[in-house]
């Protein structure tokens, strides 16, 4: 199976095509959330390593209800609030 993510640049007139195989259909909603999330801290200038070492460890006892917070700018925001 062939799932295409589509990125535009900064200035958003050009978008780049890359096509990923994906052994399972189950699997490919999930590598484009996890493409999304490290194009977002790619743009917004996040230290994804920072970003994943705060965020992923919370994921297992945050309330789903809260889970807003751990997004990449909302987790930029309180980084910026914390200095």
């Amino acid at each position: 199976m062939i799932f295409t993510l589509c990125a535009s640049d900064y200035d958003g007139c050009q978008t780049a095509r890359t096509d990923l195989q994906i052994g399972s259909p189950e699997a490919g909603p999930k590598i484009a959330a996890i493409a999304s999330i490290v194009e977002t801290c790619r743009r917004l200038a996040i230290n994804l390593r920072a970003y994943l070492g705060d965020v992923l460890p919370k994921l297992g006892q945050w309330p789903i209800h809260r889970v807003g917070e751990l997004t990449p700018t909302a987790w930029q925001a309180a980084q910026a609030q914390k200095s």
